[in-house]
Formats: C-alpha cells, structure tokens, sequence
C-alpha cells in the first residue's frame, strides 16, 4: 500500500520504518516515535545522498533532530513483492526461494540484502 506523503518535501513515507541503528539511537537520545515523525513533518531537506536518501532536520520541542531518510521512492508495495517474488540467486532444494521463503528457513540474509539494492536504484 503506498500513499500521498503526508511530510511535506521531505518525501517520507506514509508510516515509520526504524533500522536497528535507528532503534539505538531512539533508545541513547530517549527519543519517541512521535517525536521522530514530528521531526519529519515539520522539518526540511537539509541534504540529499546519491541513493536517493536525504539527511532532515527537525524540531522536537527546542532540540534539534537528524533523521536521514532513507530512499523516499521505496515503497511498501515494491518491498512485499520483492519478498515473495522468487529470486534465481537464492535456492531451496534446487528450486528459486522467494526472501521470505530463504529467511523463514533459517538462511543467511545477506544474499537478500545484497538482492535488494536494486530496489535503490531510481
């Protein structure tokens, strides 16, 4: 399901997705979800990466928060069917595996990663 951003230029996504990374820093600097998704709505564009990724910032009262976007044109609907479209370079008994297949087996998640970068790609 994707959606009409609802955050301004920073073109974010219509719900939060956290890396681990995020999680930790959410968890050091005793910051909310909520004051996260302010941050984005409220904020600006204050850098652009290669991949599409944009660094904001924001406000959560008078603290000032970074929050790098990751690539804004990802959406939930590429991602769901990347992850049960069978992949050639991930098998299961001699058979292509869909990521969500090669992951509920127990297998190494880094071929699925390293699969979807072109997801990354505009």
């Amino acid at each position: 399901m994707s959606g009409t951003c609802p955050h301004g230029d920073v073109g974010f996504p219509s719900r939060l997705v956290f890396s681990e990374h995020a999680l930790d820093r959410l968890l050091d600097w005793d910051l909310t979800e909520e004051e996260v998704e302010a941050a984005l709505t409220d904020g600006a564009t204050v850098e652009e990466y290669q991949d599409s990724a944009r660094l904001v910032l924001g406000w959560s009262g008078v603290r000032p928060i970074h929050v790098v976007v990751a690539n804004p044109n990802l959406d939930v609907v590429t991602v769901g069917s990347f992850m049960v479209t069978p992949q050639g370079d991930l098998t299961l008994g001699g058979q292509p595996a869909a990521p969500l297949e090669w992951l509920a087996a127990g297998r190494d998640p880094a071929p699925v990663v390293d699969l979807a970068r072109f997801l990354l790609v505009d």
